[in-house]
């Protein structure tokens, strides 16, 4: 996770962190949700053999 974290940090996230080797994923940005939808969505893409679904959500959610 340590590599995701700095990735997700080279892409422009701040603060990235994970919750216990979860798969979950909490950052700030200020970009619009699409837009970090788009960066992710590619990211993933690019990283990985295989899809990986996800799901965005905002802290007003939690």
């Amino acid at each position: 996770m340590a590599d995701l974290k700095a990735d997700l940090a080279g892409l422009g996230f701040e603060n990235p962190i994970s919750y216990i080797n979860s798969g979950n994923l909490f950052f700030d940005s200020q970009e619009h949700e699409e837009k970090i939808r788009e960066i992710l969505t590619a990211y993933f893409s690019q990283s990985y053999d295989f899809p990986i679904p996800f799901v965005l959500l905002s802290s007003a959610i939690l």
